[in-house]
C-alpha cells in the first residue's frame, strides 16, 4: 500500500508541474506537451494496474464501501467490479463473470493522451499517419481528468492506510 501511495504522490507532482505549463501554453505544441505529460504520469498505473486494482479491492472491502447483509460473495464480486471500473486493462475475468468488460478512466485517459500527444502518430486499425494538433480544451480535459483520477486514488489509499 505504501508503495502505491508514494508512487501516486510522485505522479501528482508531475501533474502539478503540468498546471504551471498550462498557464503559459499558447500553441498546439505546448498543449501536446501537456497531454504527453499526462500520459507519462499514467504510465506507472498502466504498468502496475493489477497491483493497483488489488489495492483498490482491499480498500473497498476494508473501508466498507460495499456491504451485503444477505450474500457474502456480493462484497467480493462488487469490490472486484468496482475496482475494475477504476483501474483495468479493458477486461476483468473472475470466477463469476468471465465476459464482463469495464473501461475505466485510466484506459480512456491513457488512450486519449496517447493519441493526442506524440506517442501515437498512426491510427490503430489501418496504421494511417496523422499529426495531432490539440487545443487548450484538449489539454485541460486530459490534465483535469488526470488530477481528479489521481486525487481519488490517493484519498482512497490514504483512508485505507489510516484504517489498517
Amino acid at each position: 500500500m505504501r508503495w502505491g501511495l508514494k508512487l501516486l504522490l510522485g505522479q501528482q507532482k508531475i501533474l502539478k508541474d503540468a498546471i504551471d505549463k498550462l498557464v503559459m501554453a499558447r500553441v498546439s505544441a505546448d498543449y501536446r506537451d501537456i497531454i504527453a505529460t499526462v500520459r507519462g504520469a499514467l504510465d506507472p498505473i498502466h504498468n502496475n494496474r493489477d497491483r493497483f486494482r488489488d489495492l483498490i479491492i482491499r480498500a473497498i472491502k476494508n473501508l466498507g464501501i460495499v456491504k451485503s447483509e444477505t450474500t457474502p460473495d456480493a462484497v467480493d464480486i462488487a469490490s472486484e467490479e468496482i475496482a475494475a471500473s477504476i483501474v483495468n486493462n479493458l477486461a476483468i475475468a473472475n470466477k463469476f463473470h468471465d465476459k464482463t468488460k469495464f473501461v475505466g478512466p485510466n484506459v480512456a485517459l491513457y488512450n486519449f493522451s496517447s493519441r493526442m500527444s506524440v506517442a501515437h502518430t498512426t491510427t490503430l486499425r489501418m496504421k494511417l499517419p496523422y499529426i495531432p494538433h490539440p487545443e487548450r480544451r484538449d489539454a485541460e480535459y486530459a490534465l483535469y481528468m488526470a488530477i481528479i483520477y489521481f486525487n481519488h486514488l490517493i484519498r482512497l489509499l490514504r483512508d485505507l492506510e489510516l484504517k489498517t
